[in-house]
This record gives C-alpha cells, sequence and structure tokens, in this order.
C-alpha cells in the first residue's frame, strides 16, 4: 500500500531507514513487538513510576516519600509488604479496565500482523483490541499455555504473567531475582526468538535487566558462530538520550528517535499501512 511519504514520522535520514528495516522485517515475518506500559499510558494507564506511586496511595504510603526510594522494584515491594491486600488485588483495581479502552495505536500493533508480541503490561488493552478487531491470537499467560499454542495464530506473551494467574506475576525486586538467570518457558521462547528475529520496543523503557541479560547473552553467542553482525533490533524513543542510545548502540539496539509523543501514533499508522502484504 502506498503512502505519502509527507506522513512519515521522520527526522533524520537514520531513521527513514530504520523504518524501512521495520517495515521490510515485519512483511518478513522477521519483526517481534515488545510492548512496554508507554503504550497504554495515553489511555490513562500507568507506566512504572505511576504504578509506584498509585501502589503507594492504595496501601496507605506517603507517595512523595516512595518517590525518594531511588529503586522502584525494593519501593514496589515494600509497598506489598506493608499492605493487607494481595499484589494482584491491588493491581487490578489500578490496570484492569473494563470495558478494555478503544485505542488507534493499538489497532495499528494488531495490523502489523507480527507473529507473535511480547508485552510486560498487565492491562488487557492488546488482548481486547484484537477482540474488537475480530483478529484470532493465542494468548500465553503461563508456562503451559505454550503447549496450547496453534501456529497459525499470532500469539501475545504475557512476559511478566497476568493477574489471572497471581503466581505468574514479575513485580518486586524478589520476583526479578527469583526468574533473572532461570529457564522459565517465557525466557527459553524469548532466547530462541531472538536467535531468528529482531525485536521492535514499543513503550517500553529497557528497565528490565531479565530482558537485557538475555538480549546480551544471545548476541555473544551469536556471535561467537557467525562471522556477521546479527541483525539489529529497534527501541522507539520519544526522548532524546545520548547516553543511553550510545550504550544501546553498542549491544546492536539502534534507536529510532521521534523527539515527540504527538508523533507515536503517525509512526505506528506509517508502519502499519506500509507493512500490508
Amino acid at each position: 500500500m502506498k503512502t505519502d511519504q509527507r506522513r512519515v514520522p521522520m527526522s533524520s535520514i537514520d531513521n527513514e531507514q530504520r523504518i524501512q528495516d521495520i517495515i521490510r522485517k515485519l512483511k518478513g515475518k522477521k519483526l517481534i513487538p515488545f510492548v512496554g506500559a508507554g503504550m497504554s499510558k495515553p489511555l490513562g494507564l500507568p507506566d512504572w513510576d505511576d504504578l509506584v506511586e498509585e501502589v503507594a496511595v492504595r496501601t496507605n504510603q506517603d507517595p512523595k516519600a516512595i518517590r525518594e526510594i531511588r529503586d522502584l522494584l525494593v519501593a514496589i515491594e515494600y509497598l506489598f509488604i506493608k499492605g493487607a491486600a494481595r499484589a494482584e488485588d491491588i493491581l487490578a483495581k489500578i490496570v484492569d479496565k473494563d470495558p478494555v479502552p478503544e485505542s488507534r495505536t493499538h489497532e495499528c500493533l494488531a495490523a502489523f500482523n507480527a507473529p507473535e508480541i511480547y508485552t510486560t503490561n498487565w492491562d488487557n488493552v492488546i488482548e481486547g483490541t484484537y477482540d474488537r478487531l475480530g483478529k484470532p491470537y493465542n494468548l500465553v499467560e503461563k508456562a503451559a499455555d505454550f503447549l496450547c499454542i496453534e501456529s497459525f495464530k499470532p500469539t501475545i506473551i504475557k512476559y511478566h504473567g497476568s493477574l489471572h494467574h497471581p503466581r505468574t506475576l514479575v513485580v518486586t525486586e524478589s520476583d526479578f531475582y527469583e526468574r533473572f538467570g532461570t529457564d522459565s518457558p517465557f525466557d527459553i521462547r524469548l532466547r530462541s526468538d531472538l536467535m531468528e528475529k529482531s525485536l521492535l520496543f514499543l513503550g517500553y523503557s529497557l528497565r528490565d535487566y531479565n530482558v537485557r541479560y538475555l538480549w546480551n547473552r544471545v548476541q555473544k553467542t551469536l556471535s561467537a558462530f557467525i562471522n556477521d553482525p546479527p541483525p539489529p533490533s529497534y527501541f522507539v524513543s520519544i526522548h532524546r538520550d545520548e547516553v543511553f542510545e550510545t550504550v544501546l548502540a553498542k549491544n546492536n539496539i539502534v534507536t529510532i528517535n521521534l523527539d515527540s509523543e504527538d508523533k507515536f501514533l503517525p509512526f505506528m499508522e506509517f508502519v502499519a499501512e506500509n507493512a500490508q502484504p
């Protein structure tokens, strides 16, 4: 589908080439979106920082004091220890929206027709969007769900677990330590995907040390056995951060700088329209 090039949300030649690479890989089923909380924030759902403050309020703690704890994983673990309610009940009140809000950005994500989507989000906006559009999909919320995947459907993988299955949740520092470096079926699947596909990080901060650790291991493995550099993955940014971008580039993740939140939806629309067969 031919699209008016003036709509392309680019600010550099590098962006133009990288966006075209994304489109080419989507068409070839060689790109997997990895979706974080930033995708849902425009719908009134919290990003990680906001989530910690929301949990503080709901556990009768001072949000200002909690903000001073630099390690948010420690902060949220402290809040759940202090709170009387279970973690999944607190999180459900914050992120579980009924009805699922409509989102043009998520509609574009569905239009990518990617074979898989990973998400660390506990909301159900991605699944709700697929349902509303009448698009069938596999949903992996727990390890046993991998056994039920139908190959002809796209698969949505809830990488940090699901509110429907509280034991799968990865929220606190202890949860991350328990997951880190283990052979979780979710991590085995991600490592396998990284061996042959690129990731497209959308609304994702890459704070997850487990993802960065797996990424680094796979890059080193590939580099040891092939002469050419492994194909890069892509990080979509709405704010320039030279330090972070330099470190990502060293680790074979290239940044697409949109420079503004207002350019994110046009970017998603452009990619969705041009990734059609």
